[in-house]
């Protein structure tokens, strides 16, 4: 595989997460690429919980993939709580209340995902500091 085929597979596969742009039922474009409610992005894509995402991030770790960089951050923001998952040249943030429950997502790409931006939301990016309490990554063997 050449180094443009995961690039672009991540890409694709990020798009069709967010049904970005020309898909029906799109989320709203705002000026800063794509944004939608994260109960509608929630309702279309499944969402993890806390303990759930902790898992896929331990899991991650313990099996780390071969063919592309990853990393994952887990800690807080304000009162949030918060986990960063990298799995090759892609980006996606989820923050979660006390209860677990997924509030709001981030994403950003390294190739165009919405609307020529390379980011996305959904439930919109908390404004507080994030304090990374643990975190592991790793490059291609």
């Amino acid at each position: 595989m050449n180094s443009i085929a995961p690039r672009l597979l991540l890409s694709v596969f990020i798009a069709s997460l967010l049904g970005c742009a020309s898909s029906p039922g799109a989320p709203p474009v705002s000026a800063r690429g794509c944004a939608s409610s994260i109960a509608d992005h929630c309702a279309s894509h499944p969402c993890e919980t806390y303990d759930q995402a902790v898992a896929r991030a331990h899991a991650l770790k313990a099996d780390p993939p071969t063919a592309y960089p990853w990393a994952y951050r887990i800690g807080t923001c304000g009162s949030l709580r918060f986990i960063s998952v990298q799995e090759g040249m892609g980006v996606v943030t989820d923050y979660f209340d006390a209860s677990g429950a997924v509030v709001s997502k981030a994403g950003v790409a390294d190739a165009e995902v919405c609307a020529g931006e390379f980011g996305w939301t959904a439930g919109g990016r908390p404004s507080c500091h994030e304090q990374v309490l643990e975190h592991a990554g790793g490059s291609p063997r």
